[in-house]
């Protein structure tokens, strides 16, 4: 495997930053600082997002010894997305039932919210502010992959956009945007005891707001396991399914 230089980087992240199953890998080059490794044979790159939210993107089909050997040290908790054919590939190192699937789903720039809930007076919906870092830092560790991507917590608030619905000091519900050359990536979740009020509907719905000026396509990872009420909400906006990644974590890919 050989490191890319900087201004090859550069190169590389233009290159994938309009194909939405890439555009996470495009974000990672630009605003985390990931490093781009490229195999013997040229056909395959993988972009190293570094701790404390370890990530790895594979991006063509390359030589599995070449891969093997780079991801066999990474730590334990990384999380490593590809396509589903490259995970077809890797699929007999990798444990039983232990891949999970992301949906993408895109919409056009300039996205007009339609049909909201009615706003629930009990919950404040606005954008999350640096004094709010210490409590979305508390959040439950299944909310992590909203801050994938991000050196500190606080670089939601400084290079991105975030609207919480809060009750006072505590947050409901998050909706995070990642925004990029063509795709602005946004994430939702919500506290478990708190869904089924359209909580995270009103949050996307202010993510696009904001996003409106700025001509991007509003792209929407779905994680299957959190089942259809985020489907359904893509849906509701307008956006449509335009591909899948396959996500594993390291510790279940016996290299």
């Amino acid at each position: 495997m050989r490191r890319l230089d900087k201004s090859q980087e550069r190169a590389f992240s233009l290159r994938i930053a309009g194909d939405p199953k890439t555009a996470c890998a495009h974000y990672a080059i630009d605003f985390s600082g990931a490093s781009v490794w490229r195999t013997s044979d040229s056909r395959c790159y993988l972009v190293m997002n570094p701790e404390p939210f370890p990530e790895v993107h594979i991006i063509g089909t390359g030589e599995l010894g070449e891969l093997f050997e780079f991801l066999r040290p990474m730590p334990q908790d990384t999380k490593v997305l590809m396509t589903k054919f490259q995970y077809a590939k890797l699929a007999q190192t990798v444990m039983a039932r232990s891949m999970r699937i992301i949906e993408l789903y895109t919409g056009r720039a300039g996205t007009t919210p339609s049909g909201l809930p009615p706003p629930d007076p009990t919950f404040d919906v606005r954008e999350v502010l640096y004094s709010d870092v210490p409590t979305i830092q508390a959040m439950p560790r299944e909310a992590a992959f909203l801050f994938s991507g991000y050196r500190d917590h606080r670089d939601l608030v400084a290079r991105s956009a975030a609207f919480g619905a809060f009750n006072g000091t505590q947050v409901a519900s998050i909706a995070t945007v990642e925004m990029g050359r063509s795709f602005a990536n946004m994430r939702a979740f919500t506290m478990p005891k708190l869904r089924g009020k359209g909580l995270a509907t009103l949050c996307v719905a202010s993510i696009l707001d904001r996003l409106r000026p700025t001509g991007e396509q509003p792209l929407f990872c779905v994680r299957t396991e959190n089942g259809s009420p985020e489907r359904a909400m893509a849906r509701r906006f307008g956006m449509e399914r335009s591909g899948e990644l396959a996500l594993v974590e390291r510790k279940f890919m016996a290299l």
